[in-house]
């Protein structure tokens, strides 16, 4: 057995949770845990320690999400984004679930706390029928330099919110990752706006070339930040391609969304020039496989007709 607290970093919990084979792990929570698809260190971690393990993982986080489901509302009223947020975790048989809340709840501060528990308290009551294992996990510090305001009023009182999130896992015999603790006096910078978490390697990529350390504004782009922004997901689907994934599962049905489509005709050219000079390296022909098992949701500024005549109709 292996315990899920062996993340990224030595963190204390009470209990330890400890992972099996065949384990479903759902994680369900906001920003931290959608924007964590992007980059897959948590499941990383969790395999690179278990490696002899079948584990599943599964992510249901959404931006700006709260204990009550009011980013999944939508245009509904809350009340139906918490049915959906339950419904969700119901659907996907989870038998560890991973839950981050508390970021944005925060903002309340301590007259939000007692609120704040109380629907937390409901949510892993109401959820309970999984009869998953549960681990809470705190949100990360703030940090300064983003025209985050007071950011060390904000972590007192995020602290304050892990402390309750620290004392529902006690209460309930759950497992517990307290982020907060781990990260709130380092120094190297883990988010890309002050808020929300980053992949250390992209970011710092693009601010060595061109010798940044400021802060991110918003609604201010950079022209050079701009070229390498794609990288994520050509390197994704170069993975699901190239180590054979999608040859394995040649049913499975990839959707790509919010990343637009101008990186596939580099990709596809990339990909023919490999497959000539090494087609031994590919289990089959990689731009089959994309055609085969891709699906994009391109943005409304871009050549639809082009993407299609590229990837097909009905992958677009």
């Amino acid at each position: 057995m292996i315990t899920l607290l062996t993340l990224t970093a030595t963190l204390t919990a009470p209990p330890a949770l400890n992972l099996a084979d065949n384990d479903r792990v759902v994680w369900v929570g906001g920003t931290l845990v959608e924007r964590e698809q992007a980059y897959g260190r948590f499941e990383e971690a969790l395999r690179l320690a278990s490696p002899r393990k079948n584990l599943t993982f599964r992510n249901l986080g959404w931006s700006g999400d709260t204990v009550w489901g009011e980013s999944r509302a939508a245009f509904d009223p809350v009340a139906k984004g918490y049915e959906r947020l339950i419904a969700m975790a119901k659907e996907t048989k989870p038998t560890v679930l991973a839950i981050c809340y508390g970021a944005n709840e925060s903002f309340a501060g301590e007259p939000g706390l007692p609120a704040f528990r109380k629907q937390y308290a409901k949510l892993l009551d109401d959820l309970a029928p999984t009869k998953a294992r549960v681990v809470l996990i705190t949100p990360i510090p703030f940090e300064n330099g983003h025209g985050m305001g007071d950011v060390a009023a904000k972590n007192r009182s995020l602290k304050s919110y892990g402390d309750a999130i620290r004392s529902l896992a006690t209460e309930r015999n759950a497992g517990f990752i307290d982020l907060f603790a781990a990260f709130e006096n380092e120094s190297k910078p883990l988010t890309e706006n002050g808020l929300h978490s980053g992949d250390d390697g992209y970011v710092r990529y693009a601010n060595e070339w061109e010798g940044l350390t400021d802060e991110t504004l918003p609604f201010t782009f950079n022209a050079f930040r701009m070229i390498s922004v794609w990288r994520p997901v050509e390197d994704a689907v170069a993975s699901l391609v190239m180590h054979g994934a999608l040859s394995r599962f040649p049913t499975l049905k990839i959707a790509i969304v919010e990343n637009g489509s101008s990186w596939l005709a580099p990709l596809f050219k990339t990909f023919k020039d490999l497959w000539k000079k090494m087609p031994n390296a590919f289990p089959e022909h990689p731009i089959d496989v994309v055609k085969r098992n891709i699906h994009i949701s391109p943005f409304w500024e871009e050549d639809l007709g082009a993407l299609a005549e590229l990837l097909g109709e009905d992958r677009v």
